[in-house]
């Protein structure tokens, strides 16, 4: 038998087992060798405020989704809407309902890691729910989001929300099994790559552009086009830019206050 490596499904849990075979002359060959290979899950441990639903005079963002029963419980970027976006992704997160932990939703974000700045360096990404405190949570409502089976290292972190302008931290962000330390990108302008990435939504405090209805990356004319399409309507809307449930003149004075504005994220 030829030396080599085979990887087996198996038995302990949260590792894989290497078995390395030397040629033997006996036909009952047996593995010489074995090592253990942790699969690692490690953790974003992100804070980030979004435009349209924040009230500055509580320091937090509305809940008026899961108030009008208008939040989906799968993640809702696997749409056909998204194709061929950098909104798309096929990730099969879902919660049971909108209750406990989970009653303080806003709507559902993604994150996306990547060894550099390029987005052909992005190898991981997942669906997480964000909280009306701007924390960004996994699934059960509490938890750091979490990546199995990947590294500890240190990531560009890139956060999308299906109608605001993503951002990406400033610098890579250490990540390992542990909950690292909160990066809050509300801070300041500098919490986040390129220039003037977000908008100061009231004094010190910052925030993704609300505006971008069709995932393009920018607030356009297109944009304008699905408000109007969807103006006076209720439910989970792309144009619905507050997140109020409904597409009403409030949006449109959002996406005039953006338009012509693009995201800084490096393609």
């Amino acid at each position: 038998m030829t030396p080599g490596k085979l990887l087996l499904p198996l038995l302990i849990p949260g590792f894989v087992i290497l078995m390395g075979f030397a040629s033997v002359p006996h036909p009952s060959d047996a593995p010489d060798s074995v090592s253990a290979e942790p699969q690692v899950v490690i953790l974003a441990n992100l804070k980030v405020f979004i435009e349209g639903p924040y009230v500055d005079v509580a320091d937090s963002m509305s809940t008026n989704l899961i108030l009008l029963d208008e939040l989906p419980l799968t993640q809702p970027y696997d749409s056909s809407i998204y194709v061929g976006t950098q909104l798309e992704y096929a990730g099969t997160e879902l919660v049971s309902d909108w209750t406990g932990a989970r009653a303080t939703v806003v709507d559902w974000v993604l994150v996306e890691l990547r060894t550099t700045t390029a987005a052909s360096s992005a190898f991981a990404t997942r669906a997480g729910l964000l909280l009306s405190t701007g924390v960004i949570v996994d699934i059960d409502g509490t938890s750091a989001l979490g990546f199995s089976s990947q590294p500890a290292g240190d990531y560009y972190v890139v956060v999308r929300q299906r109608n605001h302008l993503a951002v990406m931290s400033a610098a890579p962000i250490t990540m390992d099994a542990t909950t690292p330390a909160l990066y809050d990108f509300s801070t300041a302008q500098s919490q986040a790559f390129g220039t003037n990435p977000m908008i100061e939504i009231e004094t010190g405090v910052f925030g993704m552009y609300s505006g971008d209805a069709d995932g393009s990356t920018g607030v356009t004319a297109t944009d304008n086009t699905a408000w109007l399409a969807e103006n006076g309507t209720a439910g989970y809307l792309t144009s619905d830019f507050d997140l109020s449930g409904g597409a009403t003149a409030t949006d449109n004075t959002i996406w005039l206050g953006n338009n012509g504005i693009s995201d800084t994220i490096p393609d």
